[in-house]
């Protein structure tokens, strides 16, 4: 289809627009301050989003080494032996505190470094924890147990000074507290082959579940989201932010989701949703090619219900938002093998069932969001003719409420044989590009984005922009001096 016929489609559709008394689209072009109930048209809602950016690289920040909310005690310890005169530093390995605060420590004695004629004088117990948020805390340490088994299989049960310590922090250790040895009147050589055990249990060292998630939020190197961040994104002239959220950080294991950080979440959506932006929240991270949820007919089968419980805890929170809020589905999903082209149609089909789960979810939770505009994507979001063609739109109870996402990181000299594509699904699906941007090492950066939208304006897809923080590679926006970093390419995001 030429691109003339797609302006004169795209005309035709905004007069009718007019007729069923959408008009306030027209009235108002690309501005989002317009107020859009229910009954607006979807078209309206799109013409009315304006230019969008992702808040990339925040609350989508992730650590793949575990799966779960960490709620370690960050604390370890270690036994170490004393002998006079001293000789030599000899300790055990240093072990980790579990989730609750206990830590047994076995210590095979046949390790000792000591010189063997030396005098025992007494094992030691130091915590140590080199998170800086801990200085200057105080940690209550109690002992269950310290038991010493001699190579001939004789036991000793070790006294401390106490039965508890209030131990402090301080450049990353605690003090000492001490098991006396010297009453016993024996040297190094009488320990070797033996074993000592001392079960301990500390309490009062938990920084909190929050700081935890702040901590999180800053690890990729942005700083955590703020009020007066969003209000200056807001104040450069975009109409949409999208909230990349990443969840399995922050789940038990039945997939329950923290609700401290549930609450972040929220606090920032309302940010937007305050400011007068469209706000659109997904599921990010728990996808992709380090996801834990594919498309694949064994992953979906697998963890459908534990997808559906995360679908349902945000749709209940946010369900009485306004309209503003756009909640999408599951971000870049692709199936076990990692597949970005040629794609089986099996799991291309998956994708489907996603989305179908996704929309039954947030619908059954009534409220706003038995009307709400909803947002989901193709096979890991992409625009290929493959992924479209086997995409199908979710059966729904409201009437026209569903937005289609792709992903179009488009080179320049691809552009038009990709908007080809799609631009023959453009007429079929209410298309949004939830992600694109032109990297910084782009000589003709403003130039290849101004191409980008007059594409995408000729459709009528609204576009946001994939800010990740960095200004080296797709940041458009300073978010430590709350500043436009690219004014040239902001305003050609804008005008």
């Amino acid at each position: 289809m030429k691109r003339i016929s797609l302006a004169v489609i795209a005309l035709f559709t905004v007069s009718i627009a007019v007729l069923s008394g959408c008009s306030q689209c027209i009235l108002t072009g690309q501005k989002a301050s317009v107020s859009y109930g229910a009954s607006e048209d979807i078209d309206c809602v799109r013409s009315g989003m304006g230019a969008g950016i992702n808040l990339g690289n925040d609350l989508d920040v992730c650590d793949w080494t575990y799966f779960g909310i960490d709620k370690k005690a960050e604390f370890q310890s270690a036994i170490v032996y004393n002998t006079s005169p001293w000789t030599v530093w000899d300790a055990s390995q240093y072990c980790n505190f579990d989730d609750a605060g206990n830590l047994t420590i076995e210590w095979k004695l046949s390790d000792l470094k000591s010189s063997a004629d030396a005098t025992s004088d007494n094992f030691a117990i130091q915590l140590v924890n080199h998170n800086k948020e801990y200085e200057g805390t105080k940690v209550r340490c109690s002992v269950n147990s310290a038991v010493l088994t001699f190579p001939n299989g004789t036991t000793e049960q070790l006294k401390s000074g106490s039965d508890s310590y209030e131990l402090t922090i301080k450049n990353d250790v605690t003090e000492f507290f001490y098991f006396d040895l010297k009453h016993l009147g024996i040297k190094t050589a009488d320990l070797k082959g033996g074993i000592v055990s001392i079960s301990i249990h500390i309490s009062d060292y938990s920084s909190g579940v929050t700081s935890k998630i702040t901590k999180l939020e800053k690890s990729w190197g942005n700083p955590a989201v703020t009020k007066e961040m969003i209000a200056a994104i807001k104040a450069a002239g975009f109409g949409t932010i999208r909230i990349p959220v990443t969840y399995f950080n922050h789940i038990t294991p039945d997939g329950t989701i923290d609700k401290e950080f549930l609450d972040r979440v929220e606090q920032v959506a309302d940010w937007a949703l305050d400011s007068g932006l469209y706000c659109i929240i997904d599921v990010h991270h728990d996808t992709g090619n380090d996801g834990w949820i594919k498309a694949s007919e064994s992953n979906y089968n697998k963890n459908k219900e534990l997808v559906a419980g995360i679908f349902r805890q945000i749709s209940e929170r946010f369900k009485n938002k306004s309209d503003h809020l756009i909640l999408e589905g599951l971000n870049e999903t692709v199936n076990d093998s990692n597949n970005w082209s040629n794609v089986p149609l099996t799991d291309l089909k998956v994708m489907n069932k996603w989305n179908q789960l996704f929309v039954d979810t947030v619908r059954s939770t009534g409220g706003r969001n038995s009307n709400r505009y909803l947002l989901v994507n193709t096979y890991a979001a992409l625009s290929l003719d493959e992924c479209l063609s086997a995409f199908e739109l979710p059966d729904d109870k409201a009437e026209n409420r569903i937005f289609v996402g792709i992903h179009c990181y488009y080179k320049a000299d691809q552009m038009k044989k990709n908007f080809d594509v799609v631009s023959m699904y453009s007429q079929k699906y209410h298309f949004i590009i939830g992600e694109w941007a032109v990297w910084k090492k782009n000589e003709n950066r403003q130039k290849t984005a101004a191409e980008f939208l007059s594409y995408t304006k000729e459709l009528g897809i609204p576009t946001i922009w994939w800010d990740n923080g960095k200004l080296e590679e797709t940041a458009l926006f300073d978010r430590s001096k709350l500043d436009v970093a690219y004014p040239d390419v902001v305003k050609t995001l804008t005008e």
